[in-house]
């Protein structure tokens, strides 16, 4: 599905928080208002070692929305707490791109929520440069690449036999340890970053 792995590739392994669930996942970024806003932001470049060579985190100002309290349950960001301590998207996104630029994958465990959900903030931004940035990279869904290995019985998606694993459990089978900072998005994408890494070492998965 990959190409080889060479020395010079650059991976960005990044994971959201937001304010809430998409109305339907089937529907594309471009329909924004399907779409939940980001609460907290993070992500980082590793290289094909696994080393850390840049690592960003950042929680966002709710800007025409409100954090609702089932959503702070769960990442525990409240909205006073984002009002007075976030940052403007517009302020980070060309941080953002410049990481973006020097990668050549995109990692995420549900790629498929993380990457609609930033394409549409992208949208409603219209930074369409940074769509077609997002568009270019080779991609990789570590929710999905592991559903077999994890093989974890409950309801079945319409894909496999097995349900999707979340990245806790993904992080048990693993290592066989209980994930802690669960939806803190920076321990996310590091917690994620140690399993990509020995899935990658175990050829789990292959690039």
């Amino acid at each position: 599905m990959y190409t080889h792995m060479l020395s010079n590739d650059i991976f960005f392994i990044f994971d959201l928080e937001t304010n809430g669930l998409p109305y339907s996942s089937s529907r594309g970024y471009k329909f924004v208002g399907n779409w939940p806003k980001i609460v907290q932001i993070a992500w980082g470049l590793y290289n094909y070692k696994g080393e850390n060579l840049v690592f960003r985190n950042y929680t966002l100002k709710p800007i025409n929305f409100v954090i609702s309290q089932e959503s702070t349950k769960i990442h525990g960001i409240s909205n006073n707490f984002a009002k007075k301590n976030g940052k403007k998207m517009s302020d980070i996104v060309d941080i953002l791109k410049q990481d973006l630029q020097k990668s050549t994958f995109l990692v995420s465990h549900n790629l498929n929520f993380d990457k609609n959900t930033l394409l549409a903030e992208f949208k409603r931004m219209n930074r369409y440069d940074l769509i077609h940035l997002f568009e270019t990279k080779k991609q990789i869904c570590t929710l999905k690449e592991t559903t077999h290995f994890c093989r974890l019985t409950g309801s079945p998606n319409s894909q496999s036999l097995y349900k999707w694993p979340k990245l806790s459990e993904l992080y048990k089978k693993l290592f066989n340890i209980s994930l802690q900072n669960a939806h803190d998005a920076e321990y996310d994408v590091k917690n994620l970053s140690k399993c990509f890494f020995e899935l990658i070492k175990r050829n789990i998965i292959n690039l």
